[in-house]
C-alpha cells in the first residue's frame, strides 16, 4: 500500500461476480508481522464497475461497502500513488455529491472532503459556527453541525489519518472553543427554542477538554503499557501501532473502537494474561472513554461529585442508589420503585439547571469551562434517563395514574416536541446524507432516532 493525503491506499483488479477474502497487516522495519484480529474481511463483487472500499484497521467484523468511484476522483487518487486509471467514464458511478447543494451548504461538503482526520472535521464545524454568528444563518449551521458530528461519532462518515501529527490536546481545544460559543448562544436572550433542541444534539459529540487531555502530551498511560515487560513483542508492536501511535498522531472516535476490541481479547480468557497489564489497560480504557465523552451517566455523574455543594451530593448519591436497586431489579421494579428514582432524579436535575443558570463567565478558568461541560452533559444524560424511564412498561402505568389533563398536556408537549424536530431535521438529514455519502437507511432513520433519544420537561 502507499501512503497518500486521503490515507493508506492500493488499487486492484478483480473478475466481476466473485468473492475475495482479505485482511491488512502490518510489517515492521525487523520484517515482523502485525495481523488483524478476528476473521477475514469478505468483498462481494458485482460484475462491473470501478469501486472504492474504506476499511478500519482490526475492525474486521465491519460490513464491507462497495461506494462508486467517479471517474474524476479516480483519476485523482491513482494518480497520487503512480498508477493511471484503466476504466472508461461510462463504467463509473456517479458522484454522490446532488445538484441542490448551493452557497454555504456546498462549501460545507467541500470543506468536509479536504478534512480527512477526526481534529479537521471538529474544524469544520467550529468555522461553520463562527461564520453563522456573523451572517446570520445559525439554525442552519447548527443543524448541519449537529447531523455531521453524529454521523462521524457512529462511524457513517469515516475519519482517515492524513499524514500530519496532531496529539489529542489539539481535539481538545477545539472542542473547548465550540463548547464556549455553543454555551454564548444559549444564554442569549435572542436565541430560538429550535436553535436551543439543536444545540442539545452536538454537545455529547464534542470530546472532553479537561487538563489532562490539554495538557502537551495527553494519554500518554498507553506508551507505557506497549512497553511493558510482562506482555509478548508481538502485543507489543500491535498496541504500538494499532492503538499509540494512532492516537498519538491523528486520534479519532475509531480508536475508541479499536480499544474496546483489544480490551475484550485480553480479557476473554482468564490468566492468559497479567493482572498488572489488564489492569493498566482498563484504566487507560476509561481515560479513553472519558476524552471521548463517552462515559455511562453513572460515570458522568461520578465525574460531577467533587465540584458539588452538601445539596448537591445528597442529591447525587439519592439518584445514584435508586438508579442502582432499579438497575438491579430489571423487570420486577414496582411503580413506586420507578416513582422514586424519577422523584431522585428531578431533584438532581433541578440542582445541575441551577447550577447551569447564571451563564459561562468571560473570565472563567479553563479548568471551570472543563467542568461546565461535564455538567452539562449530565444534564442531558439525565434528560435522556428520564425518557426511557417513561418509555418502560411501568413508566407507561405511572402516567395511567396521573389526571386526565396532565396527561393531556404531556401528550401536547410531546407531540410538539416530535413536529420540532420533525421540522427542523429531515430536509436538512437528506440533503447532507446525499452529499456525504450516507447509507440511505441512516438518513431516513435520523429523525425518528433523534425523538426516541429525547425528552420533554414537564
Amino acid at each position: 500500500m502507499s501512503w497518500s493525503e486521503r490515507g493508506w491506499v492500493c488499487d486492484f483488479e478483480f473478475d466481476g461476480g466473485q468473492s475475495s477474502e482479505f485482511k491488512f497487516v502490518i510489517v515492521g522495519n525487523d520484517k515482523t508481522l502485525v495481523w488483524e484480529t478476528g476473521n477475514n474481511r469478505i468483498l462481494k463483487l458485482p460484475e462491473g464497475g470501478s469501486y472504492v472500499i474504506v476499511c478500519h484497521w482490526n475492525s474486521t467484523g465491519e460490513l464491507v461497502k462497495l461506494l462508486p468511484l467517479g471517474l474524476e476522483e479516480y483519476r485523482d487518487r491513482v494518480e497520487g500513488v503512480g498508477h493511471k486509471p484503466t476504466v472508461d467514464a461510462s463504467e463509473v458511478g456517479t458522484s454522490p455529491f446532488v445538484g441542490q447543494w448551493q452557497g454555504r451548504a456546498a462549501s460545507f461538503i467541500r470543506s468536509n472532503k479536504n478534512a480527512r482526520n477526526w481534529w479537521r472535521k471538529l474544524e469544520v464545524v467550529r468555522e461553520l459556527i463562527h461564520e453563522s454568528l456573523e451572517i446570520g444563518e445559525l439554525l442552519e449551521a447548527l443543524i448541519c453541525s449537529a447531523v455531521y458530528l453524529k454521523w462521524v461519532n457512529t462511524g457513517q462518515i469515516p475519519c482517515f489519518e492524513d499524514g500530519g501529527h496532531h496529539r489529542p490536546n489539539k481535539h481538545a481545544e477545539i472542542s473547548r472553543d465550540i463548547f464556549c460559543e455553543l454555551e454564548k448562544i444559549t444564554c442569549r436572550k435572542d436565541t430560538s427554542p429550535q436553535e436551543l433542541l439543536v444545540i442539545r444534539k452536538i454537545h455529547p459529540c464534542l470530546p472532553s477538554f479537561k487538563a489532562e487531555f490539554t495538557a502537551p502530551v495527553p494519554l500518554t498511560r498507553i506508551r507505557d503499557i506497549a512497553h511493558r515487560n510482562d506482555i509478548s513483542h508481538d502485543l507489543k508492536q500491535e498496541i504500538k501501532h494499532t492503538i499509540q501511535n494512532k492516537l498519538h498522531r491523528n486520534a479519532g472516535p475509531e480508536d475508541l473502537v479499536s480499544t474496546e476490541a483489544m480490551l475484550a481479547r485480553i480479557t476473554k480468557n482468564p490468566g492468559e494474561y497479567s493482572e498488572a497489564f489488564i489492569e493498566q489497560f482498563k484504566i487507560f480504557h476509561q481515560e479513553l472513554k472519558d476524552f471521548f465523552n463517552a462515559g455511562s451517566l453513572t460515570e458522568q455523574l461520578e465525574s460531577l461529585r467533587e465540584s458539588l455543594d452538601e445539596r448537591g451530593v445528597s442529591a447525587l448519591a439519592a439518584f445514584l442508589e435508586c438508579k442502582k436497586s432499579l438497575d438491579a431489579a430489571a423487570e420486577s421494579n414496582s411503580v413506586l420503585d420507578l416513582i422514586k428514582t424519577m422523584l431522585s432524579l428531578s431533584a438532581l436535575r433541578q440542582v445541575i439547571v441551577k447550577g447551569l443558570e447564571s451563564g459561562l463567565k468571560n473570565d472563567a478558568s479553563d479548568a471551570a469551562i472543563a467542568m461546565r461541560q461535564k455538567w452539562r452533559l449530565c444534564e442531558i444524560g439525565l434528560e435522556d434517563y428520564t425518557f426511557f424511564l417513561l418509555s418502560s412498561e411501568d413508566g407507561k402505568r405511572i402516567w395511567a395514574l396521573r389526571l386526565k389533563a396532565t396527561l393531556d398536556r404531556t401528550r401536547r408537549l410531546t407531540e410538539e416536541y416530535s413536529d420540532a424536530l420533525l421540522q427542523i431535521f429531515p430536509k436538512k438529514v437528506q440533503m447532507l446524507g446525499k452529499a456525504l455519502g450516507i447509507p440511505e437507511n441512516s438518513v431516513r432513520t435520523y429523525a425518528e432516532a433523534e425523538i426516541r433519544a429525547g425528552y420533554v420537561d414537564i
